[in-house]
């Protein structure tokens, strides 16, 4: 789908709330879809993107392994 979650600028266990969002409509996914691929209430998706609540580290890990089987 083209957006890669890791660009290699030295932040692969961090991402901002705009590359979430950018990375979840490049992959074609609603908030609820990625909500429900992740495990997670959509809510809690809007709040990672809004800059609510932090993207974690196992945030970020789960969405390797998701980007690597939406390849």
């Amino acid at each position: 789908h083209g957006a890669r979650l890791f660009t290699g600028m030295g932040r692969e266990n961090e991402m901002t709330p705009e590359e979430l969002f950018a990375w979840r409509k490049a992959h074609h996914l609603t908030q609820k879809g990625l909500a429900a691929k992740l495990g997670v209430n959509p809510q809690t998706v809007a709040r990672w993107e809004w800059g609510i609540w932090p993207i974690t580290q196992r945030t970020t890990l789960q969405l390797r392994s998701l980007e690597r089987e939406l390849a």
